[in-house]
């Protein structure tokens, strides 16, 4: 059995070999794939066909991952993957960061962000993930 927590560790060295003007763009894409991956980790059964869908909703759905505890505490989490997916589409690495502030624009999402979109949400959207994955890999290893 693959180690999620190996496979999201193995991220890292790829993050930091990105030229640094490139992190903020590649940041969200980074997180977006990480939080796909331990999604999917949890989600899929053993002999299940191969699914290719890249949408975080829809293995959020699947991997039921929310925490243990009050509604209110889960309602948050949902929030957060619901942000997530959002933010996040996998199309998204081939953009500009022009494009992606554009797009950040479109969904309205940082209403409040005057200027360039993209740094607030690129900080955003790592913080959502790691949330997730801490989550994820918590769930995993009971799994294990």
């Amino acid at each position: 059995k693959h180690s999620p927590h190996r496979a999201l560790q193995s991220i890292r060295p790829v993050v930091a070999a990105v030229p640094v003007q490139q992190k903020r763009k590649g940041s969200p894409v980074f997180a977006g794939v990480a939080v796909e991956s331990i999604l999917r980790c949890l989600a899929v059964q053993e002999g299940e066909p191969f699914d290719g869908t890249h949408d975080i909703e829809h293995w959020a759905k699947k991997a039921n991952l929310l925490p243990r505890g009050s509604d209110d505490r889960q309602d948050e989490f949902r929030a957060k993957l619901i942000e997530l997916n959002l933010r996040w589409r996998a199309h998204q690495r081939y953009y500009t960061a022009k494009m992606l502030d554009t797009w950040l624009h479109n969904i309205a999402i940082d209403g409040r962000v005057r200027g360039e979109r993209v740094k607030p949400s690129c900080e955003r959207m790592l913080e959502l993930a790691s949330d997730v994955i801490s989550l994820g890999v918590i769930r995993w290893n009971k799994k294990s």
